[in-house]
């Protein structure tokens, strides 16, 4: 449960990272499809497991109506490699990486319509079980919405 290892493009092994191991599944996806949050909900909901996801073939994503990019991406062993690197680089610079899975993603986050899959944390992750106050506006917001915000 506890072994990533990774690879870099010419194949030589870079490191063996202690990973919980579908971290590094949910950080590949959270790479691919951060601008795609339908298609990702639709793979995680499609898939009984998100390492599930990680074995099925491209024209699968495709039929879930992924884009044939994304969903080469998707297959490439390297977005996993990729994904293990990016752990590495947070873990060494202290960060912590929760997914929908781990125990200490907040539990107020599970409730709301769309949680992200996955969050990035600098400092006490233990702070995230206290009460929280929440900003909520819109990724591409139209003219007159940064006018009155």
């Amino acid at each position: 449960m506890y072994s990533c290892s990774c690879f870099c493009h010419s194949s030589h092994i870079l490191s063996c990272l202690k990973v919980e191991d579908s971290r590094k599944y949910w950080v590949a996806l959270n790479l691919v499809l951060a601008e795609h949050l339908k298609a990702a909900k639709k793979i995680v909901d499609h898939f009984p497991t998100i390492k599930d996801a990680f074995t099925a073939s491209s024209w699968k994503f495709a039929a879930l109506g992924v884009e044939k990019e994304n969903a080469l991406a998707l297959t490439s062993s390297k977005m996993l490699d990729k994904a293990c690197r990016e752990i590495e680089k947070l873990e060494r610079r202290k960060y912590s990486i929760l997914t929908l899975e781990s125990e200490n993603y907040p539990e107020y986050l599970r409730e709301v319509f769309d949680p992200p899959f996955v969050l990035y944390c600098a400092g006490n992750i233990e702070a995230l079980k206290g009460p929280a106050v929440s900003i909520v506006g819109a990724r591409k917001p139209s003219a007159y919405g940064r006018a009155v915000a």
